[in-house]
């Protein structure tokens, strides 16, 4: 696999939660705001679906994915870690860690690590090869 790839992985997961975790906050605001329609008297008519029950099943069911995608998360991430922490050089880990398990931004790297944006760049493809090298 390709180290770029293979250490983007945990920052995919962490993306996939916070849509599950959006997705579970608007259902959940929809199902407050959903109304019973009363109707007049009827002698037959076919069942009103229940609508706040469907929405509540579909929130029921997201937070079960949710789960498992916080579990899967959690095994990239330690499997990110341990091909980082094979990584030799002290610099080249903590980018990668900055990088991909914390999710910063390049600027804010530079910053942590104290060095010019242009080198964390540079910095950062030798810590990527280095992982291409722990992976091969």
């Amino acid at each position: 696999m390709d180290a770029k790839k293979f250490l983007q992985e945990y920052r995919r997961a962490k993306i996939r939660i916070a849509r599950l975790e959006k997705a579970i906050s608007d259902l959940s605001e929809q199902s407050t705001n959903v109304a019973p329609v009363m109707e007049g008297d009827r002698v037959q008519t076919s069942p009103q679906p229940d609508r706040i029950g469907q929405v509540v099943a579909r929130v029921s069911d997201l937070k079960a994915e949710l789960m498992d995608a916080r579990a899967e998360a959690l095994e990239i991430m330690c499997s990110v870690y341990e091909v980082i922490n094979q990584v030799s050089e002290p610099d080249y880990q903590l980018i990668l860690q900055l990088r991909y398990i914390r999710c910063e931004r390049w600027k804010e790297i530079a910053v942590e690590m104290h060095y010019e944006q242009r080198s964390i760049y540079y910095i950062h493809r030798r810590a990527v090869e280095a992982v291409e090298k722990i992976l091969n």
